[in-house]
């Protein structure tokens, strides 16, 4: 099987390509995916038997709120072109999309697929949200009209990883928290929000052994890919903390929570693949901490 992987420099790429994934990983300065052009005869040549698009823009909750507008523009047009590719070449295809696509304020916890468009997002991510939102839209008119279905749209919760963006402004809360309390001198660690929101963080590496899966056993449909264990920013905080043998005090500032909760059930994919287990909190973050200094070498 030829295996394009959009993204392939960004987080998730680079963790499947540690894995030795077998694919080939492209990015923005190899094709351009808002061209649509350029987007077609660029897959049109290489003619992949699959397409695990992971192509985005994305950063944590400040970036969000600030490029809102930019987030939704150029994630649309990106989802648009690789999807409409595969639909009209009959190209299997697995996209990479996020829980955050999931309602604001659901009517019960934890959220199953059905629930996707139940309501408005959480406002500071709407835009990149709903830019999700519509490459769903857009696969389900495909299959409705032409009859594709040959398709997978995961959801995944919040990762971490060796290859998470430190020392950045894209960081997400893990990676922007170790990167925080690395060698910091400080006795005391200011922090957003109140640390009693609940979050879904799942160890990247797992998402490899998910579409290994996906591949080996065509499966095809709508998935949540998300660790079952929801724990609040503090408790994860404190975890961190310890494992890194780190002692210092958290100062919450209480703005910028976010949404309280937003997890989501993984049971329909579990029911799928068989025999596999989430990697705890606990055990990512203490096989993270023997791979770090190659992270914070990379960025001396």
């Amino acid at each position: 099987m030829s295996i394009i992987f959009t993204g392939g420099s960004g987080f998730l790429g680079k963790t499947f390509q540690d894995n030795k994934f077998d694919a080939l990983y492209l990015n923005s300065k190899d094709l351009n995916l808002i061209d649509r052009k350029a987007t077609y005869d660029y897959f049109k040549n290489i003619k992949p038997s699959c397409i695990i698009h992971a192509a985005n823009k994305v950063g944590g909750i400040l970036k969000n709120s600030k490029c809102m507008y930019e987030f939704y523009h150029d994630n649309l047009i990106i989802n648009t072109n690789v999807i409409d590719y595969c639909v009209t070449t009959n190209t299997k295809l697995i996209l990479m999309s996020s829980t955050c696509v999931y309602p604001k304020q659901a009517s019960s916890y934890p959220m199953v697929e059905d629930m996707l468009h139940d309501g408005l997002a959480e406002e500071s991510n709407l835009g990149y949200a709903f830019s999700k939102r519509a490459a769903d839209i857009q696969l389900w008119s495909a299959t409705k009209q032409y009859g594709y279905n040959d398709y997978t749209i995961l959801y995944l919760s919040n990762l971490y990883g060796k290859r998470d963006h430190y020392f950045s402004d894209d960081s997400h809360f893990i990676a922007a928290f170790i990167s925080k309390i690395i060698n910091n001198t400080n006795e005391i660690i200011p922090m957003y929000g109140t640390g009693t929101p609940l979050r879904q963080f799942t160890y990247a590496d797992d998402i490899v052994f998910v579409v290994n899966s996906i591949l080996q056993n065509n499966i095809i449909g709508r998935f949540n890919v998300a660790t079952p264990e929801n724990l609040s920013i503090k408790e994860m905080s404190e975890i961190i903390l310890k494992e890194f043998n780190i002692n210092k005090t958290l100062d919450f500032n209480g703005n910028l929570d976010g949404v309280y909760r937003k997890d989501v059930s993984s049971n329909k994919l579990l029911e799928v693949i068989k025999d596999f287990n989430f990697t705890t909190f606990e055990n990512g973050i203490k096989q993270l901490k023997k791979e770090l200094h190659d992270v914070l070498e990379f960025n001396a």
